[in-house]
């Protein structure tokens, strides 16, 4: 059953249709989209409403892509509701910010869904000048599950996480990991200007150690700004509270 006080965000809606038509009858309100839209939680409708925003600024043919990107993620016979599809949803979701981030920042340019990187922006003349790779950070499978299994109840705080050591800190291996490849997209365009644009979704341990985990994340800015690219980082999808310099 679905609450009667469910927001509508017609331009979001124009181009998730076809993924909440299909997510319906195999997942309810287990789908992030639906519970995103009858939260009561004003972050929620804070996000909803930029995303709904940036997708109306969108030409025709970009919002078509991206139509077409959120249609793909649920097979024609699936079953069942599965977490990949809400997994690949979000993923979209921080290429839409990214998106937005792009049109602000080139304002008379051109920015397009590519692959690879996710985004590219062209000149006038049709000149590449700038390519983003968009990356999100979810919670570890091990956090989740410990609070399923112990709800109301608290969790011993890993230090490693604030570790620069990848061999004793895995959620740093992780992050230069999928920074990795973000740098590997962003090597298959010739443009002056690179950015990975990334979201974290953090662990309690990081959360409770804020600060230690944030001063990791701009010495790891700083080593990839040494090679010309600009890691715009940020949480739970709260572009305007950069953890890096903007």
């Amino acid at each position: 059953m679905y609450s009667e006080v469910e927001m509508t965000y017609d331009n979001l809606q124009q181009v998730t249709s076809v993924f909440e038509g299909k997510a319906r009858p195999i997942g309810g309100d287990r789908a992030w989209i639906f519970r995103a839209k009858t939260s009561q939680r004003n972050e929620y409708e804070s996000l909803l409403t930029k995303l709904d925003r940036i997708v109306g600024g969108m030409p025709d043919i970009e919002r078509d892509k991206l139509t077409t990107r959120f249609s793909d993620i649920i097979p024609v016979n699936a079953q069942q509701f599965r977490e990949e599809y809400d997994n690949q949803f979000l993923d979209a979701l921080v290429e839409v910010l990214g998106w937005g981030w792009l049109h602000g920042k080139y304002p008379s340019c051109k920015v397009q869904f590519s692959e690879p990187p996710d985004l590219i922006v062209q000149d006038d003349a049709g000149n590449a000048i700038a390519g983003m790779a968009c990356k999100k950070i979810r919670i570890s499978d091990e956090d989740r599950t410990y609070f399923e299994k112990h709800q109301g109840k608290t969790r011993p705080v890993k230090d490693s996480i604030t570790s620069p050591d990848c061999t004793e800190n895995p959620f740093l291996g992780k992050v230069m990991d999928t920074l990795g490849k973000a740098e590997e997209q962003l090597g298959k365009v010739e443009t002056s200007d690179k950015f990975i644009f990334i979201d974290f979704s953090w662990d309690m341990s990081a959360l409770i150690q804020k600060p230690q985990v944030e001063d990791l994340t701009k010495r790891l800015a700083a080593g990839l700004q040494e090679r010309s690219i600009k890691l715009i980082a940020f949480k739970n999808y709260q572009v305007d509270k950069p953890l890096t310099d903007p």
